[in-house]
C-alpha cells in the first residue's frame, strides 16, 4: 500500500481525498489532509494515462505551498484520444508537475524524450529478468531489495 512507503523512508505524508460521482477516469478531489507547504511532494501512482487526475492534484499542492511536485509510477501510458501526443506531451511539460518518474513496462521512451528535462524513464527489464530467474531457480526474491 502507498502509505506504508513514506514510513519506510523517515518522511511524512500527506493525503489527495477524491471521489469518483460515476464509473469514468475523473475522480473529484475533496482535499487533501497534512502539511505540504515549503515540502517537496511525491506523487505515487500506478500509471498515468492522460495526466488529468495528477494534473488536479499537482495543481493543489502548488496552491497549498508545495515547493516541487513530482509524480513516480510504474506504467507510463501517457495516451489520449482527445489530443494529439504532441499536444498531449506538451500540456503534461507545460504543467505544475516538476517532472514525471516511470518505468519503461511499457514502450515510453520516444514520448519522454520529447521532454527529457521533465521526463525520467527507469529502465526494470534487468530487475524483471533477474526476478522471473530467481523464481525458476527457487532462489530468494527478498535479496532483489538489497541488489536495487
Amino acid at each position: 500500500r502507498y502509505e506504508d512507503i513514506p514510513p519506510a523512508f523517515g518522511l511524512s505524508q500527506a493525503f489527495v481525498h477524491k471521489a469518483r460521482l460515476d464509473h469514468s477516469e475523473s475522480p473529484v478531489v475533496r482535499g487533501i489532509t497534512g502539511e505540504v507547504r515549503g515540502k517537496h511532494c511525491l506523487l505515487l501512482d500506478d500509471e498515468i494515462l492522460t495526466g488529468g487526475t495528477v494534473l488536479k492534484d499537482a495543481a493543489m499542492l502548488k496552491e497549498m505551498g508545495a515547493l516541487s511536485v513530482r509524480l513516480i509510477c510504474a506504467h507510463g501510458i501517457l495516451s489520449d484520444q482527445k489530443c494529439t501526443q504532441a499536444e498531449l506531451m506538451r500540456k503534461l511539460t507545460d504543467s505544475p508537475v516538476d517532472e514525471f518518474i516511470m518505468t519503461d513496462t511499457v514502450p515510453v521512451a520516444a514520448k519522454a524524450a520529447l521532454s527529457p528535462e521533465k521526463f525520467t524513464v527507469i529502465p526494470i527489464a534487468p530487475m524483471l529478468s533477474e526476478a522471473i530467474k530467481r523464481m525458476v531457480l527457487g532462489e530468494s526474491l527478498s535479496e532483489l531489495h538489497a541488489l536495487h
